[in-house]
């Protein structure tokens, strides 16, 4: 039972932080699910009933991803400030989930992208992982990294769940009331966690990953002999040193890249599995068994990247992305 503070403040019998990590990471993953692998799940269905070329679809898409991308430098930086995720987080989870509800009334290509594109863009902006992470590293100290591997393995968990749910939307209900249920779900979902974040411990009166007062002192103490010890190895830049650095933009490229090829590589799975004569339930458990093994390859992709240098690191998770597209071109019916 929650208890008033000698501060006035209420005191939750949990360490805050763990909810906003789970919250984090429920929220990624309905986000993974409706940029990446709702569409996929919703293209045959909506094509042979509409008519339009996967260009329309992949464009809209595109669209999505880019715009949300644009505005990430702007709403970014607001992630760290007390009062503006306690707004941006329910606003967003309105947009995306209207973004999903509304596509039930589609009729003309034009108005898909500017629902499913343009508001779906801002909606995603708003929600995405970094905000949260932005918040969560406020609340934790030495449990930073299980925080954060908390919210990324939710993100993993995207196509593990959404494929297989949405497919059974879609035999219920049909394609267009399908999305307007999984809009209804992502509002009922995620804005009671979007309404419950708070930015820093000090607002429930909680201190750094839930420790007594002398705790933080000393974990803080210890913190900076760390960076102290490391100054040699590393050093922090401010926002506007890093992006006069080369290594900055060689690493936004690297990630927009690596981002865009990903995005239309897996969106196409699941149309892919339906084109070469797999059933959508099929098509769907293919990508949910993906979603498994994502979830444990984060886990092994961590671990390995602590004991080896990351350059190492990501060239061997770039060839084991190349062979696993041409491994889906070998898969064949039978």
């Amino acid at each position: 039972m929650a208890e008033a503070s000698p501060t006035g403040r209420i005191r939750t019998p949990f360490f805050y932080g763990w909810f906003l990590a789970i919250g984090g990471a429920v929220s990624a993953s309905f986000l993974l699910g409706s940029n990446q692998f709702a569409l996929g799940a919703f293209l045959v269905p909506m094509e042979d009933d509409l008519g339009w070329t996967r260009s329309v679809f992949f464009g809209a898409l595109s669209v999505r991803y880019l715009l949300a991308g644009l505005l990430g430098p702007l709403i970014g930086p607001l992630g760290d400030s007390v009062r503006a995720p306690r707004f941006l987080l329910p606003l967003g989870v309105i947009l995306l989930g209207g973004s999903l509800t509304a596509v039930r009334w589609v009729e003309h290509p034009a108005l898909f992208f500017l629902i499913y594109g343009v508001v779906g863009a801002i909606g995603s902006a708003l929600l995405h992982l970094h905000v949260w992470e932005a918040i969560i590293l406020k609340w934790f100290s030495r449990k930073r990294t299980r925080a954060l591997v908390i919210a990324n393995i939710g993100e993993a968990s995207g196509p593990m769940v959404f494929p297989l749910a949405i497919t059974g939307l879609i035999a219920l209900f049909g394609w267009r009331d399908a999305w307007l249920w999984y809009g209804v779900i992502t509002v009922a979902v995620l804005m009671p966690i979007a309404l419950l974040v708070r930015t820093r411990p000090e607002q429930l009166g909680q201190t750094l990953d839930g420790l007594p007062a002398p705790a933080v002192a000393d974990e803080d103490a210890a913190a900076h002999a760390t960076r102290r010890d490391s100054s040699m190895d590393s050093i922090s830049l401010r926002r506007s040193e890093a992006v006069r650095t080369r290594s900055f933009w060689l690493l936004a490229l690297a990630f927009t890249i690596t981002g865009f090829s990903i995005t239309g590589f897996q969106s196409q799975w699941i149309p892919h599995f339906r084109d070469i004569g797999f059933s959508a339930t099929l098509a769907a458990s293919a990508v949910s068994v993906y979603g498994i093994a994502n979830i444990v390859s984060r886990v092994l992709w961590g671990v390995l990247a602590a004991r080896f240098p990351l350059r190492l690191m990501m060239m061997s998770h770039a060839t084991a992305a190349m062979l696993g597209v041409v491994l889906l071109l070998t898969i064949v019916t039978t």
